[in-house]
This record gives C-alpha cells, structure tokens and sequence, in this order.
C-alpha cells in the first residue's frame, strides 16, 4: 500500500469511517490487489460510492463534482488523448489560462495531477468524482 493509502487509511479509522474490523479486511484486501484503495473499499461493500466521494472530499479538502461541473463537449488539453483521461478516470472540467479543473474518482493519487500540471505550466485542481459518473460521462 502507498504511502497516501495509509494515511487514507488511518484517516478513515480517527474519523470513524468504518469499524476496526472492516479497516482490517479493507488492508488484507488490499496487500492482495493492485486495485486502487476506493475501488477496493467500494468492492467489497464496506462503502457506498457517494460516501466514499464524501470521505475524499473532507480528506483531502476539495469539492465534489456535481453534474453541472461536467462540460457538455469534452475539452482537449493539449494533444492528450482521451484514453489518457478515460484510462485514469478521470475528466478535465475546465481549463482557464493558469487552472486546469480535473474530476477524479481517486484523489489521493495525484500522478494524473503531476503529469498535466508538468506538462501545461499550469495549476491543476482536482475536484471528487463517482467512477460511475466517470464512466457515463465517457460513454456518451
């Protein structure tokens, strides 16, 4: 487990998240997989998506995405593919001259963040998304 998994982790146990013994399963789960953490805990039933996305949020100190937040024409950023975002679920919201605005399903991975700041000049904030809400947007 990475180092930001296991503060998610701890966060969720100080907080109350969750009762001990799901954190167990959630961390024994998790040295078998290479699933993300929140997929991890959505699969095995210990949280709802909405809850999870609520966690992230008050985690990592960011808003959740709400449907209007969600640009009707998907926006190019660069010569990015669209695989690039799809694959890492994530969904550029907007990009301003210095703020690109992302919807991720999983903030705590900052890699997407990294790359396109590294590779815009520019800020990059993330807001929290459901993977549902992901996808749907990527299969319309």
């Amino acid at each position: 487990m990475r180092d930001e998994e296991h503060k998610f982790i701890e966060y969720i146990r100080d907080n109350n998240v969750l009762p001990a013994i799901a954190i167990e399963r959630a961390v024994r789960a998790k040295e078998e997989s290479r699933e993300p953490l929140g997929e991890l805990l959505i699969k095995l039933g210990l949280l709802s998506e909405k809850k999870l996305v609520g966690v992230y949020a008050a985690y990592c100190g960011i808003k959740i995405a709400i449907d209007d937040d969600f640009p009707e024409e998907k926006i190019k950023v660069l010569d990015i593919e669209e695989q690039f975002f799809s694959g890492s679920n994530t969904i550029v919201l907007s990009e301003g001259d210095e703020l690109i605005k992302i919807a991720t399903n999983n903030p705590i991975d900052d890699f997407v963040k990294k790359a396109i700041s590294y590779l815009t000049g520019k800020n990059v904030e993330y807001l929290v998304s459901t993977t549902s809400d992901v996808t749907s947007y990527y299969d319309k």
